[in-house]
């Protein structure tokens, strides 16, 4: 016989050996991570200060989890620099989770003022003179599970399109063709240089044209001027100055100065044959001096 003291002790290690091990918790398996990736889809344009990129953003949720996706942030690079100015995003989630196996296709919507764009950071003068534009978009994802537990993913992609720059307007000569008692003809010597490395055509031009300070006449118009590709074409418009508001001592005046400052604006249409910007209207506000002739 053991006796209590030993019954006690051999109860004791009986409850040891028999005593069920603690539960094994396994971690939670984290949630797929989702596809992602970026497309170029086109390109309009307004006019060269005002140019719109559209994406999509493909997203295959290939997980056991609904998948909410958010933007955290984006990058624009324009031919390699990151600006600080000119660009808006336009991001459209799909304002709730994707079901497992779900598909979606957002878009995106990249809004550039070339103006602010090329004038922002000391950096701009390093590819304005660049004949083309390359783009590059990133996205910060982020991706919260019905699960539990969230991730973070990239996409991005890069684009290439023309650039378009607006022709630049000025005048070489003013010449005196007929004076009469109340009316001048002027014939005026207006030059247009193409920046552009593909030919542009000009028409339908509008414009006023200022003299010494003063309104001297306006005028428009219809031909069709072409312009070879990173070169300039010249055009006379003939102008009739009205003098009978004016001190007729005037042109004599002008014509004795040898030499005037002029002011010429107005507005022009431009064809380019580029396919995001075939067409856009121009305005132009010169001043300069130019040589009066008879």
């Amino acid at each position: 016989m053991f006796g209590l003291p030993g019954a006690l002790f051999l109860g004791l290690c009986l409850c040891c050996a028999t005593a069920a091990p603690p539960p094994v918790v396994e971690a939670p398996v984290p949630p797929e991570k989702p596809l992602v990736r970026l497309s170029f889809d086109r390109i309009l344009g307004a006019d060269p200060g005002h140019i719109t990129l559209f994406f999509n953003l493909e997203i295959e949720n290939s997980g056991s989890a609904g998948a909410r996706p958010a933007l955290l942030a984006w990058q624009f690079r324009l031919n390699g620099f990151e600006l600080p100015e000119g660009a808006a995003l336009v991001f459209e989630d799909p304002g709730h989770p994707l079901d497992p196996g779900a598909r979606a296709l957002l878009p995106v919507r990249l809004e550039l003022d070339m103006e602010k764009t090329a004038s922002s950071g000391d950096q701009s003068p390093a590819w304005s003179g660049a004949g083309e534009y390359r783009a590059e978009l990133n996205l910060d994802l982020r991706f919260d599970f019905s699960s539990g537990g969230s991730t973070e993913l990239r996409a991005g992609m890069e684009t290439v399109f023309l650039r378009v720059l607006e022709p630049q307007f000025s005048i070489t000569s003013i010449a005196v063709r007929k004076a009469e008692l109340i009316n001048t003809r002027f014939r005026v010597r207006l030059r247009i240089d193409n920046p552009n490395p593909f030919p542009v055509e000009l028409s339908a031009l509008r414009y006023e044209l200022y003299g010494g300070g003063r309104f001297w006449a306006d005028g428009t118009g219809k031909d069709i001027l072409p312009i070879p590709p990173e070169e300039a074409a010249e055009t006379d418009l003939s102008i009739v100055m009205n003098f009978i508001d004016m001190r007729r001592e005037l042109l004599d005046e002008i014509i004795a100065m040898g030499q005037v400052r002029y002011r010429f604006t107005g507005e022009s249409t431009v064809s380019t044959g580029v396919d995001y910007l075939p067409q856009f209207r121009t305005r132009f506000d010169r001043s300069g001096d130019a040589p009066v002739i008879e």
